[in-house]
């Protein structure tokens, strides 16, 4: 009897885009957040997994990988 074909994962189609957020309190007396986008993540190519690449590397080690958006495209011409 023969094996089974092994069904093959395919990646996501979606990539994240790899924040450092810094909290900090403003002139105004208010706390504010800063963003700081630092690099991106990428689905491998067997769905299993991600490859993260930085740009920079945040002193406090936390990562934060939101849904990568595109700009809107704001002609209005």
């Amino acid at each position: 009897m023969s094996k089974p074909m092994k069904a093959e994962v395919a990646a996501p189609s979606i990539r994240f885009d790899v924040f450092n957020i810094k909290n900090f309190k403003g002139s105004d007396g208010m706390d504010h957040a800063e963003w700081r986008k630092i690099g991106a993540a990428f689905p491998n190519g067997d769905g299993k997994g991600f490859n993260v690449v930085l740009d920079l590397v945040p002193l406090d080690g936390k990562l934060t990988l939101r849904a990568y958006e595109p700009k809107a495209d704001n002609d209005d011409a």
